[in-house]
């Protein structure tokens, strides 16, 4: 009984996402798969029991993070329906520990490589300098770099602002910035704007919309297969991770830190201080003169 009910809950629970929540598409894509997911394997009991996340979770053939996603992506559901639709539902929650993975990131020196290996003559490269500038300078999330107007920099380019605002995850407003090197390549890139696509009103147009997430992607790891770097340390969120961590390596305040990359909860902020850490572990380990991995003279 209380299955079906849960079961026949779902599209009002994504409703509720969509409209209260201000959730994006794909963030809509994953709660519906991580539910969809869970509905499939509880269809083979068809019956409600105390342990049946921590049955579901245990038989759960993949990667601890993947375990700990669908988990949220359950719990917050069947909060919802107990909240909404005064379910009695009565759960054990399995205890998941995420192990701490820190991010792997291009390196300043394989960057300029990357951007030097540009032909600036080509305007397909003159978009992609850009790209590669904005995404690092800034520190956007990909669906938010790819969805930007034109109307959004305008002001910059023009020397009236140091920043402008974007709607991140959740709906929440944010100031970001860009430094001069990203400034001169967007505006070496806006006169060639018209020759990716019609609908100028996006800074990346292409001849529907604007350009997709996995067009950056392809076009980046392409440029790290071309120039000798292993193109898994290349993405737009891998430049992200980069700002991030050169930012507090420059002793910004990790509050700070925080605002400019729009992390809802500081924890996750911290990660680049574990970046840090491992640094000066490397380098100890390296020179220390009691370490095996010493160098010598």
């Amino acid at each position: 009984m209380i299955l079906n009910q849960l079961f026949s809950s779902v599209d009002l629970y994504l409703d509720m996402l969509i409209s209260e929540k201000n959730l994006s598409p794909n963030t809509i894509s994953a709660y519906k798969n991580d539910i969809t997911h869970f509905i499939a394997w509880a269809k083979q009991d068809e019956i409600f029991f105390d342990n049946i996340l921590v049955k579901y979770i245990s038989e759960m053939n993949c990667i601890e993070s993947t375990k700990i996603r669908r988990l949220t992506s359950i719990r917050q559901w069947f909060e919802f329906c107990a909240r909404e639709l005064n379910l009695n539902i009565k759960y054990i929650v399995p205890r998941l520990k995420k192990k701490l993975k820190i991010p792997k990131m291009v390196s300043h020196i394989e960057l300029s490589k990357m951007k030097n290996a540009l032909n600036l003559k080509n305007y397909y490269d003159i978009r992609l300098l850009a790209m590669l500038e904005m995404l690092y300078s800034t520190g956007l999330r990909i669906q938010e770099f790819v969805s930007l107007h034109q109307s959004n920099i305008n002001l910059i380019l023009k020397g009236e602002k140091m920043h402008f605002y974007v709607i991140g995850k959740g709906g929440k407003e944010r100031a970001v910035f860009m430094n001069k090197s990203a400034i001169e390549a967007l505006k070496n890139y806006i006169p060639y704007r018209s020759k990716f696509g019609k609908n100028l009103i996006f800074l990346w147009p292409s001849r529907n919309s604007h350009v997709t997430r996995q067009s950056v992607f392809l076009m980046m790891k392409k440029l790290a297969v071309k120039v000798g770097i292993n193109s898994n340390f290349i993405s737009p969120h891998k430049l992200r991770h980069r700002l991030g961590s050169d930012l507090l390596q420059k002793d910004m305040n990790l509050v700070e830190v925080q605002k400019i990359l729009g992390h809802a909860n500081i924890n996750t902020t911290e990660i680049y201080t574990h970046i840090q850490d491992q640094k000066m572990y490397d380098v100890v380990k390296k020179y220390h003169p009691l370490s095996k991995n010493k160098i010598s003279d």
